[in-house]
């Protein structure tokens, strides 16, 4: 090939100086100009020329070029041929045999086995060359059948492999998904957790309710991260809560807890007086805990304390209302509800002494009956000093049920349409109103209106000692007190004056 691309390069050469000199020619200004000479018809005629020319020469070179590559194509398979034909031959003559002859297609056979002469188109060499294609062509031929074999043969292997990986990925997913809670649906599920239940039997539960869908990979990654994190064994709170899948295991495991992992922590100062309403509302605000946890959380029987077996045949909307003790707390970001209400309770029983209790039984009353009574000297007082008063004048009527069977405040039915109702709605508020509102029900309501302070249960135990039967007030917060109902309308004049006063 180098010989001849010599010679095609010098040809190109050759070819390239006479198309240079034709230039040089025509370039040239026309000499011996005469009068009438068309210099634009001369360069239009000249440029045709040239181009006709350019194109010959091109034409030539190309098809020069083209019969060297042909003459080149050919020597190069010619020279191929010869050394499939010389190595077919080394094959034949270095096959190894031992007292037999030798067929390109057959196994070796001894001379005992090889009878007569060998045939002539065998033992020529044309024979050899013919033979040796033939194997050549065979054991392609045999090269592709074992391949096809042995794809027959991995194939149901490959397609096992492909099943189990789509097995494995979407049991993956589902393992993740209930780890992580992607895509997962936030509508509550009422999940009952019984006394001194396990990690694995709580993991079990949530399972049955539909809350996870991998329990056996959820209790594994539970161990395994409370061992990365050196976790104590977690203690769970008995009792029904409200859960949704897309919190998450851990986030589902964490609000069962009585101990939170979670270090964030928010004070919050509750006032004497407040509903369980605003006090739920509050805790969902700053994010210790969802309302309506709280609110299923609200069971009695979740609870252990010396003043909870007196409330089990209570009337009341919620019969914890008047013992989450208002002061001021410091919850976890993401608290177990029943945990944060215990905090309110243990205040009470703590708040409760056998004082306290001692004073109830001389007066008769049971503690439930001192807390009703607390909770309406604590919305109906403008201040502390008027509790006492206040007191007093429910304490002279609830003894005198006969004169003053009802104890008229409107505290009692505010309670109903301003809490109970937005809560509840108004069909089943107004069947609370019979049993709250202290113009309709004899003696003390079925329930605590709000939760009172200490104040408030101190004047309930210790009532001043007057023969008032009446209070009111004017828009100024003063007091007037009213032996009987004359002086009740006595001082309703004032109040009315008072309050159009400027």
């Amino acid at each position: 090939m180098s010989n001849n691309s010599n010679d095609f390069d010098k040809i190109l050469q050759n070819l390239d100086s006479k198309l240079e000199s034709k230039r040089e020619v025509y370039s040239g200004t026309p000499q011996g100009s005469k009068k009438n000479f068309d210099y634009d018809e001369y360069m239009k005629s000249y440029s045709e020329k040239k181009k006709r020319e350019d194109d010959e020469i091109r034409k030539a070179a190309e098809a020069q070029q083209n019969a060297f590559r042909q003459n080149a194509i050919r020597q190069q398979e010619q020279r191929r041929m010869a050394r499939r034909t010389d190595e077919a031959a080394g094959q034949q003559q270095q096959t190894p045999y031992k007292n037999g002859v030798y067929f390109s297609n057959q196994r070796p056979r001894t001379a005992q086995q090889t009878s007569g002469p060998i045939p002539a188109d065998r033992s020529s060499s044309a024979g050899v060359k013919k033979n040796g294609r033939n194997k050549k062509r065979r054991k392609a031929s045999s090269g592709g059948s074992r391949r096809m074999t042995a794809f027959k043969s991995v194939a149901p292997l490959l397609a096992l492999v492909l099943v189990f990986t789509t097995i494995f990925s979407t049991f993956g997913i589902l393992c993740i998904n209930d780890v992580l809670a992607i895509n997962r649906k936030d509508s509550p599920v009422t999940v009952t957790i019984p006394e001194n239940a396990t990690t694995d039997q709580i993991i079990d539960i949530l399972d049955k309710e539909g809350l996870i869908s991998q329990s056996e990979f959820c209790k594994v990654f539970y161990k395994l991260t409370s061992k990365l994190k050196n976790s104590k064994k977690p203690e769970y709170l008995a009792g029904p809560y409200e859960l949704s899948a897309d919190m998450g295991l851990e986030g589902m495991l964490n609000v069962l807890k009585g101990k939170q992992n979670n270090a964030e922590t928010e004070k919050l100062i509750f006032p004497e007086g407040y509903s369980i309403y605003q006090i739920f509302d509050k805790l969902a605000t700053y994010g210790v805990c969802k309302a309506d946890y709280l609110y299923t959380s609200l069971d009695i029987s979740n609870y252990k304390y010396n003043f909870v077996p007196e409330l089990e045949n209570s009337r009341a909307c919620y019969k914890l209302e008047g013992y989450l003790f208002p002061d001021t707390y410091e919850f976890y970001i993401g608290e177990n509800p029943i945990s944060a209400i215990k905090r309110f309770l243990s205040t009470f029983e703590l708040k409760w002494t056998e004082g306290c209790r001692q004073k109830a039984k001389e007066l008769g009353m049971t503690t439930n009956q001192v807390v009703i009574l607390a909770s309406i000297i604590q919305k109906e007082a403008a201040n502390k000093s008027q509790m006492a008063g206040i007191s007093s004048v429910l304490h002279n009527r609830l003894n005198d049920p006969v004169n003053y069977p009802t104890l008229d405040c409107d505290s009692t039915y505010e309670y109903v349409s301003k809490y109970l109702a937005p809560k509840i709605g108004e069909s089943a508020a107004q069947q609370y109103m019979s049993l709250y509102n202290t113009y309709l029900c004899e003696g003390l309501p079925v329930g605590a209106i709000c939760n009172p302070g200490m104040d408030a249960i101190e004047a309930a135990l210790n009532p001043s000692e007057t023969d008032y039967h009446y209070f009111q007030h004017d828009k100024n917060g003063k007091i007037y007190y009213a032996r009987n109902s004359a002086e009740q309308d006595k001082n309703s004049f004032e109040v009315a004056r008072a309050n159009s006063a400027d």
